[in-house]
């Protein structure tokens, strides 16, 4: 009978010290205070590359605009960006290579290992054919480029989508933030 007061007396006490913590401040006896700010989405994106503005991110919100993503229409959090490719960029001396950073330096950056290879259509996926996220092993210091080659198989167009609020990880310290949708220039005449 003693252990189910004491039990009792504990239950109580601790009932009531949560509820203590979840007072709200009251502006007078009758009224509370309201928090009426609303949520805005403000995250940047953008692409980086050899033909995009040469690799240099100081650059890459004054000079060229053209670089930022923008939202994907009807989502507040989803960013996109379409590049395309062409037979004359992979064909320039190093080739055609990109990856994506979100302001205008290399402090926060993502590439290969940020794509969600299993939501990316066939096509894109036929350029990685056999590719995991453990292929793709850079540092959070410099990812491994989206593209990077003279591949003639590049040449086309890349729909990117940006999930900034997907927080999922992988094994190789990525995340699955980007989904990549390519065109090869064949299909798209």
């Amino acid at each position: 009978m003693i252990q189910k007061k004491s039990v009792a007396v504990a239950l109580a006490a601790g009932l009531m010290a949560l509820c203590a913590c979840g007072s709200t401040k009251k502006s007078s006896d009758d009224e509370f205070v309201v928090n009426s700010n609303k949520f805005e989405f403000t995250a940047e994106m953008y692409i980086i590359g050899s033909h995009w503005n040469g690799w240099d991110p100081k650059t890459i919100k004054e000079a060229n605009p053209s670089c930022a993503f923008t939202h994907v229409e009807g989502s507040k959090t989803k960013l996109e960006y379409t590049a395309l490719v062409t037979a004359e960029m992979v064909a320039s001396e190093g080739g055609v290579a990109f990856k994506f950073i979100a302001s205008n330096s290399w402090s926060v950056q993502y590439g290969m290992e940020d794509v969600d290879l299993d939501s990316c259509n066939d096509a894109f996926k036929k350029l990685y054919e056999g590719k995991t996220h453990e292929d793709f092993k850079e540092g959070s210091s410099n990812r491994t480029n989206v593209l990077n080659g003279t591949n003639a198989a590049f040449v086309g167009s890349y729909h990117i989508v940006y999930n900034a609020i997907d927080f999922r990880s992988n094994d190789v310290g990525g995340s699955y933030k980007f989904v990549i949708d390519f065109t090869p220039a064949a299909q798209a005449a």
